[in-house]
């Protein structure tokens, strides 16, 4: 369930439950150093449950339940030679999923009612990204992706997406970034795929809802200051066609769609003034634009984040660091259960992130132990990306574990 901004904007009558079991498979095959195939499988039995009791003790009820079997299989080829690069693929996702609903309504003699839709939903995808070296100190990176859906629901579509990107270095330190694709939201199984995530260093995947249509542009600078301190500042923009159901007749949904827009820059100053000691400044802010049609619980938000970050190591493998962030966030929000129930809020405060780890030897990995959080911090904050958190609400202290095998 999505954090909301203010802590009493929750349904206590509403029950989550989710059960998945996952079961993925890779290969990969070289058949000379420039030439290596990959290879995934990847199948999911999921089951999800959202369950409400409005008036339990007089029987009513509503009782959302979303079984899903799925399975994703994708290759992809890799191609190396001295000026161009070459990756190409092809994936399918077949999904049968169902919506079991049960609602139960209250009275002196309970009526529940049962109704079962189908979601199957098949997809196909194929995409090829050539990046070109055409001069010594520029790439371009040219590509094309194709998506086909087909299903129930009314999620028949096809769509290509061209893929456009730069990388320059006109100046020693200097490299210059700029990037313009158009995307649908994958449907991926555990949010995993073989295609490239980026092009020219803008992230091109996101944990969108399926089937929305996007284009992002933009545009950064990395400089090399000095040979200890470097310094970047990015910008981009994200316009969306986002897709929602309606009821229908008979109980079925219809899709409808709608626009946001979502804006994103940052900036950065990297610093390590002693071998052993490494600080840095990042600075990010954000900016959602949403149609009120179907705001998803926020119209208009603006996110300001600074974050100070110092890190210390030591040559017999500890290491610590210490990590105090700024936040300021201003929106307007919508109402859990009504909507049109709008209001503003705005809030501003520190939290303060803390580790120690150990090298283990031979470079077997690391264990850390740390905080974040660490002084227990109340503030409002919506977390968009409930699957990505940015940001504990509560203290949390953790032990890592992280081994490599050479």
């Amino acid at each position: 369930m999505q954090q909301r901004f203010f802590p009493e904007d929750f349904f206590p009558a509403l029950t989550d439950e989710l059960e998945s079991n996952t079961l993925r498979l890779g290969g990969r095959h070289t058949f000379s150093p420039d030439s290596i195939l990959l290879g995934s499988f990847i199948y999911k039995d999921e089951d999800a449950r959202e369950r409400t009791d409005d008036f339990p003790e007089r029987g009513g009820f509503t009782d959302l339940k979303f079984p899903e079997n799925a399975f994703s299989l994708e290759l992809q080829h890799l191609f190396r030679s001295r000026y161009l690069d070459l990756q190409t693929g092809a994936g399918y996702v077949g999904a049968d999923r169902k919506l079991d609903a049960t609602f139960g309504f209250p009275g002196p003699d309970p009526i529940e009612i049962r109704s079962v839709i189908d979601r199957d939903l098949q997809h196909f995808n194929a995409y090829a990204y050539a990046h070109v070296g055409f001069l010594k100190n520029a790439t371009a990176t040219l590509g094309l992706s194709l998506d086909s859906l087909s299903g129930d629901e009314d999620v028949d579509k096809d769509q290509v997406n061209p893929k456009l990107g730069s990388t320059w270095t006109p100046f020693a330190g200097t490299t210059l970034r700029a990037a313009l694709f158009r995307t649908l939201k994958r449907t991926l199984i555990t949010d995993q795929t073989l295609e490239s995530t980026q092009v020219a260093g803008f992230n091109q995947l996101f944990d969108d809802a399926e089937l929305t249509e996007a284009w992002r542009y933009g545009a950064a600078i990395d400089q090399k200051l000095t040979k200890n301190i470097f310094a970047g500042v990015e910008v981009s923009k994200k316009s969306m066609t986002v897709p929602f159901f309606v009821p229908g007749d008979g109980g079925s949904l219809m899709r409808r769609e709608t626009n946001w827009d979502e804006y994103l820059g940052r900036a950065y100053l990297f610093s390590t003034p002693h071998p052993r000691l490494a600080l840095r400044v990042g600075y990010r802010f954000e900016r959602f634009d949403r149609d009120e049609r179907f705001a998803a619980g926020v119209r208009e938000l603006d996110t300001h984040q600074v974050q100070i970050g110092m890190s210390w190591f030591d040559p017999s493998g500890l290491s610590a660091s210490l990590t105090p962030t700024y936040w300021n966030q201003d929106g307007t929000f919508e109402g859990f259960i009504d909507h049109t129930a709008v209001r503003s809020g705005r809030d501003d405060f520190w939290t303060v992130d803390a580790a120690v780890s150990y090298r283990l030897p031979k470079r077997y990995g690391f264990i850390s132990v740390g905080a974040t959080n660490l002084f227990d911090e109340q503030f409002k904050f919506i977390e968009i990306d409930v699957d990505n958190p940015t940001i504990q609400p509560v203290r949390t202290f953790f032990v890592r574990l992280t081994l490599a095998f050479p």
